[in-house]
């Protein structure tokens, strides 16, 4: 009973709850006028329209809600720790003949269940707006959005708190942890985006950035892509949110820690803790560094020059800003040591980048340990193919030697043939490299003949060409012909007829030679001749609807644009045979 009393305090609990029960009705009138009233004119409505309240619960409802998940546990978290950041309440509370613990707990009680309340009743108004009928059709919808809502709303809190437990000042606070939730990801790449600047070869996928731990970690961008079904599922199905709470809950424990050894006069100090000041000063200053100097770069056609110059500037003013916030003063030239040993540190790595000493750049793997390569001319296709065929390694090979033997790609270059080469080696590893070429005529033949071999291959066109997509006929409903120079078309839609004209245009596609490829058309609208045809494949997902209400599956059509060459002699001649195309010129 004893301990039970050490961690609680009751005057302290009911003045926490006082001092900031306005956050918590402010949470709750938010979440009544974008949650509880659209429900009710949804509901309210002639049809009972349940794809606008399956959207409200989906997040999909302007980004309004995503504003209350980071904005009011933030003020929340702040209105906690206030005591903290204000020196005279600080010394007050402290004063008191009452233990930390029981300070900390008591408040971070009362300020869970400022952040519980709203949620709560405002899933009891669902319930009640919605009733039984329609809860039992939306149900997951409503159990995933009280989850979701209090997993974010709890880690926004608990690491605000956290944040106050090191930063002495409520204004520095509220900055710092906005930039905690979003640092893991922003300075992953930023990091990113510079190596594939300085290092010949780099790259990295932004389409994979979603799906990253750097992206899982960053609470605000989790946040803002709650509107996305598929992330917002994918995060359910990792139990990512049960992690968040979690991560709530380690985090708050160690909040308590920290506070307990942090000193009463030291509130109003941008860092509470003196071995901290380093960390946030030469992470301010790095940080300020590489986005400003990147931002230069891109301004500036690209310009190194630029950037090395924007480096300097920008570090020397964020390291001394910085250095002005911690001391709470202007006379900071004192500490110009700090600033040299950080230009020192940079220059290293810079000119370790630049003279390759870990052989990144000049790494061109043997033929006996690679496995398949990837390759993807952006210029031609934009499509990445495997190749497996050993003349196809070796003229992958051959191209990477040749790029890096003529120097033909430099650090950067945003216009130029963009190459992507790519090597899955017999141990397991893939290693991919990135070059954006800009080259003479000379060069530019050599680089041609060795994608001769390449493109010319059967097994990279049976990757490239939608006319091997699909070996099925029985999936195609008809095979579409628009006529050069006219808006009428031409259609196929017997089973025996599409099945040998696909057969003859798989054909004339393996027999094309590379110099037909270069004048090969994209078969889409605005071209003289247009063969395509349209996909038939099952749509279980006919609308929010077909989830809910009983409605037999429906088929979708997609069309498929073919690749067509007036040089495709057995295209044509079956054309002609069969009377499609009487009219056409080879």
């Amino acid at each position: 009973m004893q301990s039970k009393i050490k961690l609680f305090n009751k005057a302290i609990f009911k003045s926490t709850l006082k001092l900031n029960m306005w956050v918590s009705i402010l949470n709750f009138a938010l979440l009544f006028l974008f949650i509880l009233m659209p429900m009710m004119a949804a509901k309210m409505s002639y049809y009972d329209n349940l794809d606008t309240i399956k959207n409200i619960l989906q997040f999909d409802f302007g980004g309004l809600q995503t504003l209350i998940l980071c904005v009011v546990p933030v003020i929340l978290g702040i209105g906690i720790t206030k005591f903290m950041q204000n020196k005279s309440q600080n010394i007050h509370i402290h004063s008191m003949p009452i233990e930390r613990k029981q300070i900390f707990t008591t408040n971070i009680v009362a300020g869970i269940i400022l952040l519980v309340v709203p949620i709560i009743i405002n899933l009891i108004g669902m319930l009640s707006i919605l009733g039984v009928s329609t809860f039992n059709q939306l149900g997951t919808e409503v159990v995933n959005w009280v989850y979701i809502t209090f997993a974010l709303e709890f880690i926004t809190f608990a690491l605000t708190v956290m944040i106050g437990t090191i930063i002495g000042t409520g204004l520095m606070q509220t900055i710092f942890t906005y930039i905690f939730m979003l640092f893991p990801v922003g300075i992953y790449m930023l990091i990113q985006f510079t190596l594939k600047i300085f290092v010949l070869g780099y790259t990295f996928k932004e389409s994979t950035i979603e799906n990253s731990i750097v992206m899982k970690i960053s609470i605000l961008p989790q946040i803002f892509m709650l509107g996305s079904v598929d992330i917002r599922e994918k995060n359910i199905t990792e139990n990512l949110y049960l992690i968040y709470i979690i991560a709530a809950i380690v985090i708050i424990i160690a909040s308590y820690f920290i506070y307990k050894v942090r000193k009463v006069e030291k509130t109003g100090d941008v860092v509470v803790f003196r071995k901290l000041n380093p960390i946030v000063k030469y992470g301010i200053t790095f940080c300020f560094m590489i986005l400003i100097g990147l931002i230069v770069f891109l301004m500036f056609n690209d310009s190194i020059e630029y950037m090395i110059s924007a480096y300097v500037i920008t570090s020397v003013i964020a390291y001394f800003l910085a250095e002005m916030l911690i001391r709470k003063s202007v006379r900071v030239l004192d500490s110009y040591k700090g600033y040299s040993a950080y230009v020192v540190v940079m220059v290293i790595i810079f000119v370790g980048i630049k003279m390759d000493i870990s052989g990144f750049e000049s790494r061109v793997p043997d033929i006996s340990n690679v496995d398949e390569v990837y390759y993807d001319q952006i210029n031609n296709y934009g499509v990445q193919v495997v190749l497996r065929e050993k003349l196809n390694k070796e003229a992958i090979l051959a191209m990477h030697r040749l790029i890096l033997s003529e120097k033909l790609s430099k650090k950067y270059r945003s216009i130029g043939a963009n190459i992507n080469l790519g090597y899955k080696l017999k141990n397991g590893k893939i290693m991919y490299r990135e070059y954006i070429i800009d080259y003479t005529e000379e060069e530019q033949n050599a680089i041609e003949n060795l994608e001769k071999i390449i493109l010319g291959s059967q097994e990279y066109k049976k990757q490239v060409y939608e006319v091997f997509r699909d070996e099925n006929v029985e999936n195609i409903s008809k095979i579409e012909i628009s006529i050069d120079g006219s808006e009428s078309k031409i259609y196929i839609d017997k089973k025996e007829e599409m099945q040998e004209l696909l057969e003859v245009m798989r054909k004339d596609t393996l027999e094309m030679s590379y110099e037909r490829m270069n004048n090969t058309h994209m078969l889409s609208g605005g071209i003289s001749d247009v063969i395509k045809y349209v996909y038939i494949q099952e749509d279980s997902n006919q609308g929010t609807e077909s989830r809910y209400k009983y409605k037999p599956k429906s088929k979708s059509e997609t069309s498929i644009n073919l690749y067509y060459n007036k040089s495709f002699k057995s295209t044509n001649n079956w054309l002609k045979q069969h009377n499609y195309y009487p009219n056409i010129q080879e």
